[in-house]
This record gives structure tokens, C-alpha cells and sequence, in this order.
């Protein structure tokens, strides 16, 4: 017996840079490449892995609002432990 690869659908909009929510982690993330199959995600904490691209779809907007509220609290984080210096 012979499994077929899946592939995305043409056109699904993911793109370098793009907010997606990655189902195998559960969460929205940043698009940093594109590799054939694979693509490679980072979040706002610097977390950074590679999901299966049938694992990811456009994040919707609700999940684009939590990404960049996430983006916020880590700039400010950040902020917070170089003031101290």
C-alpha cells in the first residue's frame, strides 16, 4: 500500500512574515521561511521551530490580536531587564 503526500492547497496565502496559528503547538507564530514541506515559525519570545505547512493555516483575527499583544509584553519585557543596567 502507497500513502500519498498531502500538500497545501495552492494559493493558501502563507507568505514570509505572515501570522499563522500552528496546530501542532496551538498558537499564533511568525513566518520566518518557507522550505518545501516545512515551515519555519518564531514567536514573539524568540521560541523558533519547524511545523509540517498542512499544520498551519492564516491565523484568523482574533489570533493576529493575541500575536501582536504577545509582541507588545515581550518588547516590554525586554524594556524592563535593560533599564536596570
Amino acid at each position: 500500500m502507497r500513502s500519498e503526500v498531502r500538500r497545501p492547497p495552492a494559493g493558501d496565502g502563507i507568505t514570509a512574515g505572515a501570522i499563522v496559528y500552528c496546530r501542532h503547538y496551538g498558537m499564533p507564530a511568525r513566518v520566518m521561511r518557507i522550505d518545501g514541506p516545512f515551515i519555519h515559525l518564531v514567536r514573539p519570545s524568540g521560541l523558533e521551530w519547524r511545523s509540517a505547512r498542512i499544520a498551519v493555516r492564516p491565523a484568523t483575527a482574533w489570533e493576529r490580536k493575541q500575536y501582536r499583544a504577545l509582541a507588545r509584553l515581550q518588547a516590554q519585557r525586554e524594556r524592563g531587564l535593560t533599564a536596570g543596567k
